[in-house]
């Protein structure tokens, strides 16, 4: 019997793991951050911009947004990696 619950209970955490990857309560959104970076080469905000360099960027939000990061964090990240122009509304 409690060898039973056990690999249960195991095989429940096994299914679980790929689910608890996904973030369940995402702190931002792509559609919010679109307006608010600036595509590199074209100079308009995402949602603007079908650049490749602008599809790459909103892949690579998509992903943080996944991971659970934070419109600041992300943020944060991008001006790393392209500087402060990358901000529609530089600080």
């Amino acid at each position: 019997m409690i060898l039973r619950l056990a690999a249960v209970a195991a095989a429940a955490l096994v299914c679980a793991g790929p689910a608890a990857a996904a973030c369940a309560h995402p702190k931002t959104s792509l559609s919010y951050l679109e307006g608010q970076i600036m595509c590199p080469t074209c100079h308009t905000t995402l949602d603007q911009s079908d650049a490749p360099a602008a599809l790459r960027i909103e892949a690579f939000i998509q992903k943080r947004i996944d991971q659970c990061a934070t419109a600041k964090q992300i943020e944060s990240e991008l001006v790393a990696n392209f500087g402060a122009g990358i901000l529609a509304a530089p600080t």
